[in-house]
């Protein structure tokens, strides 16, 4: 079956195929995978939460009982049209139990389903990418400009325009989280009632409790070495209910910008020219800190940062009650490597 993006998502939401039986969505950034199928869900049984026409299965009720998942696909909604059947956590017995369904020989009700990271030769992709009757649609982490252009794209359809600056620092606040984004974009539609653009100061104003400008302080300590201060910052930035998950997402997203540098001084630019015109750009009171970390990492250093970091984000999200633990824990072993880094230089 044809591999969409989120874009085909929405193009199938607004004219639904009968042939389609099933939607896979799938992929790293779990925050957006859970937000996609939300809004499947909605458009597709007017609700969430409607007893009648959405039904919600877990891991452990597919794999206990098998059967359900056709029986649910079968039964008949007591308002009319199609129910939605929404499975979480979709894996090998979900597969099992929907076969017929993707081989078109079971039609009923549709599938809506979430699942992991999956690479192209696992049960699930294969059997999903050859049915006629199922749509896989793939989400990633998206990069800053991704979201850059996302924030631009829809401020412009709620009326506003943003300046370059500001959505810079929109997509970087939202620490690559699709669904934070739209979030801080509706508060930030609502803020800026009546005004024609949104400027740097009316992000920092509203937007600053969704990841925090107050991580950057964190993120400089944590890449600069300063284990003391970087522990400091975890602590104040927690106390101030930004989330674990989102520290550590800040992070690697701040690892990853330091990446996308490193790669272009590879091809012969000094740091301060690569600084000063990469887009999109680096708020210029952070140009020096930015500088100094460049000098302290090399290319593969921050390639082990970032998946360390990256790991984290996912741990944090699976694991809520112990999401302060393993983001803080995170954040101190790249700061600890980042101190030995910035010893050795010297």
């Amino acid at each position: 079956m044809t591999l969409s993006s989120i874009g085909g998502l929405e193009a199938y939401l607004r004219k639904p195929d009968p042939n389609v039986g099933a939607i896979l969505i799938y992929g790293n950034d779990v925050g957006a995978v859970r937000d996609a199928a939300v809004r499947a869900v909605t458009s597709l049984a007017g609700s969430i939460d409607d007893p009648f026409n959405v039904v919600v299965l877990d891991e452990h009720a597919v794999s206990s009982d098998p059967g359900r998942i056709i029986d649910e696909v079968q039964s008949m909604s007591l308002m009319g049209g199609r129910r939605v059947v929404w499975v979480r956590s979709a894996d090998q017995p979900f597969l099992k139990a929907a076969d017929v369904i993707l081989s078109g020989a079971v039609k009923g009700n549709i599938i809506v389903a979430e699942a992991g990271i999956l690479t192209k030769i696992s049960a699930l992709y294969s059997r999903f990418e050859e049915s006629a009757h199922a749509l896989m649609v793939p989400l990633y982490e998206p990069s800053n400009e991704d979201m850059a252009m996302a924030a631009t794209a829809e401020l412009k359809r709620l009326g506003f325009q943003i300046s370059a600056e500001a959505v810079d620092l929109l997509a970087e606040l939202s620490g690559r989280s699709r669904p934070v984004l739209m979030r801080e974009i509706e508060k930030l539609a609502s803020y800026a009632a009546g005004a024609a653009s949104i400027a740097v100061e009316d992000v920092k104003a509203i937007c600053g409790n969704a990841l925090g400008i107050e991580t950057d302080d964190l993120v400089d300590a944590v890449f600069s070495g300063d284990v003391e201060d970087a522990d400091r910052f975890f602590h104040e930035v927690a106390e101030a209910g930004i989330d674990a998950g989102r520290m550590a997402a800040s992070a690697h997203a701040h690892a990853a910008r330091l990446i996308d540098l490193r790669m272009v001084m590879a091809r012969g630019m000094r740091a301060e020219q690569v600084v000063k015109s990469v887009k999109p750009p680096i708020f210029y009171k952070r140009h020096p800190k930015i500088l100094s970390q460049l000098r302290i990492w090399d290319l593969e250093a921050l390639l082990g940062a970032s998946a360390t970091l990256h790991a984290a984000v996912l741990q944090t999200r699976l694991n809520a009650a112990l999401s302060l633990s393993l983001a803080n824990r995170a954040l101190l072993g790249v700061a600890r490597s980042a101190r030995m880094a910035r010893t050795r230089s010297r």
